[in-house]
C-alpha cells in the first residue's frame, strides 16, 4: 500500500512527514514534587524505588515524594509496577506539545470513582487519534522520550468498526505528574483551563502547547478530496466541548501566534468551535500550526490551492 486511505480520498505515504519538535527552549521546572502528593489519597504508603543521579538507590513511600527535588533523581519505580520512569527536569517544546495534545484527545480516569467501585485507585489514561501514524510515530515516541514509558499501541476499536487508534499509557507516576503539575482534570474534562506552567512560560512553549491542541482537536479542510472543479470555503477550526477553555485558547492564539480566530460558535451537537478563513489559513501555514502528518499535509495543499486558484493544481 503506497497511500493512506481517508474518509475523503487518499494521500501518498511519501508525502506524509513526521517533523522534528525542537529540544529548546528548556525551561527549568522548579521543585514540583510537593504537588505530586495528595495526603488524603496517598495516605496508604506505596513503596517507590528511587535511583539518584549519583547511582545510589533508596526506597520511600508516596507521601515522602514531596520531600524530594527532581534535579537529584535519575529514575523512579513503584515496586509493584514494571515501569522505570524518568521525570522531566525541564519544560520543553516536546513536553508542551504532549500536554496540549492530551488536553485535546487525552483522558484521565477518575481515580476517586474507581476507588468507590473497586477499593483501588486506578491511574488509567488513554490518548487516541484517527491516524495510526500520529499515534505510533509521534505520541508513543514522546511518552518514551519524556518518561521512558512504553505505551503499547491499541487497535481493538478498529476491529469494532471505529476509526480510532489509541494508547493506554497507564502508569501512576506519569498520571500524577501530568494531572497535578499540568492541572489536568481527573475524570470528565468539564473544567479545563490553560495550564499555569504554559501560561507563565515563554511564547515558544505556549506555541507548542497550541500545536499539540490543534493536532488533536483542530481541523483543516480534507484537501485530498479536491478535484480542481470545486472546493468548500477554506477554513481551519478548533472544536471543543468546553466554551471557557475554548475562549482561553482563542486568546492564547492571538498573543502567541497573532492568529485571530472568530467565534465561538455552537454546532448542532452542542459543541463549540472557533475558526479562521483564508487569511488566517495562510498565516497558520507560515507558523506551521499543524505538526500532525495528515493535517499538515492538508494545510500545505490548501495553501497551494489558495495560491494557484482552482485551476492548475495536479
Amino acid at each position: 500500500m503506497d497511500s493512506l486511505k481517508t474518509r475523503y480520498g487518499s494521500i501518498p505515504f511519501s508525502e506524509l512527514k513526521i517533523f522534528d519538535i525542537p529540544g529548546y527552549p528548556k525551561i527549568p521546572l522548579s521543585n514540583y514534587f510537593d504537588k505530586l502528593v495528595n495526603p488524603q489519597i496517598d495516605k496508604k504508603a506505596t513503596n517507590i524505588r528511587i535511583e539518584l543521579k549519583n547511582g545510589n538507590q533508596i526506597r520511600i513511600s508516596t507521601l515522602q515524594l514531596q520531600s524530594l527535588n527532581p534535579s537529584t533523581l535519575k529514575t523512579l519505580q513503584i515496586l509493584s509496577s514494571p515501569h522505570i520512569i524518568t521525570y522531566p527536569k525541564y519544560l520543553t517544546p516536546k513536553l508542551a506539545y504532549l500536554v496540549g495534545y492530551l488536553y485535546g484527545d487525552g483522558g484521565f480516569k477518575d481515580i476517586r470513582k474507581t476507588y468507590l467501585c473497586s477499593g483501588k485507585y486506578e491511574y488509567k489514561m488513554v490518548v487516541s487519534d484517527e491516524f495510526e501514524l500520529q499515534i505510533k510515530d509521534r505520541i508513543q515516541v514522546l511518552f518514551s522520550e519524556i518518561f521512558n514509558l512504553n505505551a503499547p499501541l491499541r487497535r481493538e476499536r478498529l476491529l469494532k468498526g471505529e476509526n480510532l487508534v489509541y494508547l493506554n499509557p497507564t502508569c501512576k507516576l506519569v498520571y500524577i505528574f501530568l494531572s497535578r503539575v499540568f492541572d489536568f482534570p481527573e475524570g470528565a474534562k468539564t473544567t479545563l483551563h490553560i495550564p499555569r506552567l504554559i501560561k507563565s512560560g515563554p511564547i515558544q512553549i505556549q506555541q507548542w502547547f497550541l500545536r499539540g491542541l490543534m493536532d488533536s482537536d483542530g481541523d483543516v479542510r480534507a484537501t485530498e478530496a479536491w478535484t480542481g472543479k470545486s472546493t468548500s470555503s477554506p477554513r481551519i477550526k478548533l472544536k471543543l466541548a468546553d466554551r471557557v477553555f475554548l475562549l482561553e485558547a482563542q486568546s492564547l492564539f492571538r498573543t502567541a501566534f497573532e492568529i485571530n480566530f472568530t467565534g465561538p460558535y455552537t454546532d448542532d451537537y452542542g459543541g463549540w468551535y472557533i475558526q479562521i478563513g483564508k487569511g488566517g489559513v495562510l498565516k497558520a501555514h507560515s507558523c506551521s500550526l499543524f505538526y500532525h502528518p495528515v493535517k499538515a499535509w492538508r494545510l500545505n495543499r490548501l495553501k497551494k490551492i489558495l495560491e494557484m486558484g482552482r485551476e492548475g493544481l495536479p
